[in-house]
């Protein structure tokens, strides 16, 4: 394992402590895999035993795919939304079915 800081990605099993791997390093560990698992960050920061949620914000680190996965998420919303405007327009245009 390299000198200096280890990070989440790289503790893989089977787990094997290195020296520089430090309890700070693993709640970042915790609060960063919480947040990703969709678990709010108030939660978060009650289950670290934080007084306050600014304290939590130092244990988050946004991996690029966190970051990934919430631009998907926007864009399946606009995309969604767009669909059923989509959808309101043709019936307004279409007007009302009649039986």
């Amino acid at each position: 394992m390299k000198k200096g800081k280890v990070y989440r990605n790289e503790v893989k099993p089977p787990y094997v402590l290195a020296a520089d791997l430090t309890a700070y390093c693993l709640r970042h560990s915790y609060a960063s895999d919480r947040i990703a698992d969709g678990i709010s960050k108030e939660i978060v920061s009650l289950l670290m035993g934080h007084g306050d949620v600014i304290i939590t914000d130092v244990y988050i680190d946004l991996t690029p795919e966190m970051f990934a996965d919430a631009l998907k998420k926007i864009n399946e919303k606009k995309t969604k939304k767009s669909a059923a405007e989509t959808a309101s327009e043709v019936w307004e245009s279409v007007g009302t079915p009649t039986v």
